[in-house]
């Protein structure tokens, strides 16, 4: 039996952001209480029972903590930031020289690929910023040197910024499931399930990127559905170039947000093509339950000039990722064009230039004024993203499922 069209099923369209979000002070306090009991799981695990081994022996509970454990086996040379503690250093400063500024210790305590993006972050942290090859886009590693720079360099401090992140990202899946469906309790249970998944737990608790670009590759898709759902020409627009910042967001946190972007476009795509489809191709009406007015709302809120827009919105997507670079082009760059990889040697092979900063400061960092050369500035991070996705196929060595990036989403190697 085919349901009647009812009124409320349709997103709200009441002026002011407040409306348009349809949240009401319920929601807020359940979306705050999502990420503070999120964190504090990060914070306190692991946990351990050791009742359950040896009743009456000991402590009942043992929470280690978000700095725990220590591997005294991840180990590498890190350039302490001036006024940054080192923490739990194994050996004593090593000399100076054009890789190992005056100020680097080595640490010891990284697990898994911590032993690179907390170091790049003290990298991005020291003045002036030290030159590194990563793959990955710069913005996580930004978001890591905070807590650094606050806290000195320790295991409690390169992983706080996963661990808000990864508490953020429960209370973001509750505004995704209620924008999905508006049901209290189904977006509650969503967001309480990313508190307590296990993926998301140890990349939370761990200092490398991949919760973090989640969590954008989340927030867009979550600003996609407001604009999914935009009724007027001010939400739309607004919409869409917030979805524009924040897909600029993402691809600065990773490339992976390639994914959710080619998703969002199909979308947007199909739904100026379905007055046509509907009309030509006679079965596409069976899909159709019953009638819904909400597409030809969203075509008309666009107005004539939505080409435009979405020229300007692929623009800002530009602006804000080549920005994300920033600190990064204010350094003397190594370029690197490999070329092969020998699996029982050196691993990779290549060649590498290094070339003057595009972007340079001038005076002190606070309140300086800075030159630019944009088209050499768009030069270096190509040839840093073309170095990324050369890694990415040749590598061999220490990755035995390297691929070229069009074939990630079918994961071939």
């Amino acid at each position: 039996m085919t349901r009647m069209w009812d009124p409320a099923d349709e997103p709200l369209v009441r002026a002011g952001l407040r409306g348009f979000l349809d949240l009401r002070r319920v929601d807020v306090l359940i979306v705050g209480a999502l990420i503070v009991v999120a964190f504090l799981i990060r914070f306190v695990s692991p946990v351990f029972i050791p009742a359950l081994d040896h009743p009456f022996q000991g402590p009942t509970v043992v929470a280690k903590g978000l700095g725990y454990p220590y591997n005294p086996g991840g180990c590498a040379d890190v350039p302490v930031p001036p006024g940054v503690v080192p923490h739990k250093v194994a050996a004593p400063a090593k000399a100076a020289s054009p890789t190992n500024p005056a100020e680097t210790a080595y640490y010891c305590g990284f697990i898994f690929d911590e032993v690179y993006f907390p170091v790049d972050a003290a990298k991005d942290l020291h003045q002036p910023a030290v030159s590194y090859f990563d793959p990955e886009p710069p913005l996580t590693k930004l978001l890591m040197t905070p807590p650094l720079q606050a806290l000195g360099f320790n295991p409690w401090s390169w992983r706080l910024s996963t661990a808000i992140f990864g508490s953020l990202l429960a209370g973001l899946m509750y505004l995704i499931a209620f924008r999905l469906r508006r049901d209290r309790f189904f977006a509650t249970v969503a967001g309480a399930l990313v508190c307590i998944d296990g993926l998301a737990l140890v990349e939370s608790r761990t200092g490398v990127i991949d919760i973090i670009a989640i969590f954008w590759a989340a927030l867009l898709y979550y600003v996609f559905l407001l604009h999914w759902q935009a009724r007027t020409r001010t939400q739309w627009r607004v919409t869409l170039y917030a979805m524009a910042a924040v897909c600029g967001l993402a691809f600065a946190a990773k490339l992976t947000a390639l994914a959710p972007t080619v998703l969002m476009v199909a979308f947007i795509a199909m739904r100026y093509i379905e007055p046509w489809a509907v009309k030509s191709i006679g079965w596409l009406r069976q899909l159709r339950s019953r009638p819904d007015p909400g597409p030809d709302l969203w075509r008309e809120a666009g107005g004539g000039w939505r080409a435009m827009h979405y020229v300007a919105a692929v623009a800002i997507v530009g602006v804000v990722f080549c920005a994300s670079w920033s600190r990064y082009l204010t350094v003397p760059q190594t370029y690197w064009h490999f070329t092969a990889c020998e699996v029982s040697t050196t691993g990779l092979t290549g060649t590498a230039v290094t070339v003057n900063p595009p972007l340079i400061h001038v005076g002190t960092l606070i309140g300086s004024f800075s030159t630019v050369d944009p088209a050499k500035a768009v030069s270096s991070i190509i040839d840093n993203m073309r170095a990324g996705l050369e890694y990415h196929l040749q590598e061999c060595h220490g990755h035995p499922y390297a691929s070229a990036w069009y074939t990630w989403p079918v994961m071939e190697h």
